[in-house]
């Protein structure tokens, strides 16, 4: 058996509850190179989760896998029909039925949850994974999609923005306070600096021309190299001072927008909340940070290249979350990453609670 599918095979024998449903779980089709013990496992694995969850009595793969074979039905064959009668033989009020195989690199599980009484899909849910460490996870999170568990929800630590806010105060705020550069040319208000794209400088950055340690002026980029970039200079304050090559010149604070969060193989959370935890953070302040969009981002990931480009004329940075379980616990996954081209300038996780 490979490596992807080393998962406890067991079921939890758990007290009923009142409003407990009975499910009968159907073995799995296999294909695309796997055998019908990896999808034993897989199903029974799947089971156990429902079984934690609550809403479902299981009646196990095994125990229906016994009573297909008392009554010659094969996996291959079966139809819906089949497996109606035989949940309702077994007195089920539904019955989840699915196949798992490849698709390229990628092994998916795709599964139904149907009702008995009506034949009417209720779910249809598809998971998959090319990284055998996930298996786990995504089940947990699939049962309980199933389920439709709110005991599943992820409550969020209160103190969570806090720490995350640190941790991006050290990975990303504090450096780009400490970031300093030089005016390498100035032709007609064109301003050159030796700052680029390799110090977090982006087409939108203000960057701030500094004398004395005060702030004299700022340069608008609209041109962006690795190390390099131009821009257009306006003079601030009363007293006059132009740009002069060698003058320095330091990043204004990073622009950062935060994106709804999203969740791997776990239900309930509420990205949009735990966004506003991380923005209400932020607006408190921090050296070489502040805040770029007062509200959410919405399918950041999903967002069109040309959204992303007019993004960034204010943003410097998205900051993205993934809620995810890693040896039992759910931490929080957060990458600062660029509108422009995606690339990752920060990345750690955060206990979720």
């Amino acid at each position: 058996m490979t490596r992807m599918w080393m998962i406890t095979s067991f079921v939890f024998a758990l007290p009923a509850q009142a409003d407990q449903e009975t499910l009968a779980l159907m073995p799995l089709k296999v294909g695309g190179g796997l055998t019908q013990a990896d999808g034993d496992v897989i199903a029974d694995t799947l089971g156990t989760m429902l079984s934690q969850k609550g809403k479902f009595k299981v009646l196990d793969r095994s125990h229906m896998a016994q009573m297909m074979e008392e009554k010659q039905l094969q996996m291959v064959t079966a139809s819906d029909d089949d497996f109606i009668d035989l949940a309702a033989y077994a007195h089920a009020a539904y019955f989840l039925v699915g196949s798992v195989g490849r698709l390229g690199s990628k092994r998916i599980l795709n599964v139904r949850l149907v009702d008995v009484n009506t034949a009417a899909s209720v779910h249809a849910e598809r998971v998959s994974w090319s990284n055998p460490d996930l298996v786990e996870e995504l089940l947990d999170g699939l049962a309980a999609k199933l389920s439709g568990d709110a005991k599943a929800a992820v409550e969020l630590d209160p103190k969570f923005g806090v720490r995350l806010f640190h941790k991006l105060n050290r990975h990303a705020c504090a450096p780009r306070n400490s970031v300093r550069g030089r005016i390498t040319a100035n032709v007609a208000g064109e301003v050159s600096v030796s700052l680029g794209r390799g110090h977090g400088v982006s087409d939108g950055s203000v960057l701030q021309v500094m004398k004395g340690g005060d702030v004299v002026g700022e340069i608008a980029v609209y041109e962006v190299k690795g190390s390099s970039s131009k821009g257009s200079y306006t003079h601030l304050g009363d007293t006059l001072a132009g740009a002069k090559k060698g003058q320095p010149v330091r990043p204004g604070p990073l622009r950062i927008s935060v994106a709804e969060f999203t969740s791997r193989g776990a239900s309930g959370l509420d990205g949009r909340k735990a966004a506003k935890q991380v923005i209400a953070q932020l607006k408190s302040g921090a050296a070489g940070c502040t805040i770029a969009k007062k509200q959410p981002v919405k399918k950041f990931a999903s967002m069109s290249s040309g959204r992303k480009k007019r993004m960034a004329k204010k943003t410097d940075a998205v900051l993205t979350g993934t809620i995810l379980t890693r040896r039992g616990e759910q931490v929080i996954e957060v990458q600062l990453v660029s509108p422009v081209d995606g690339g990752i300038m920060a990345q750690f996780s955060v206990p979720a609670r």
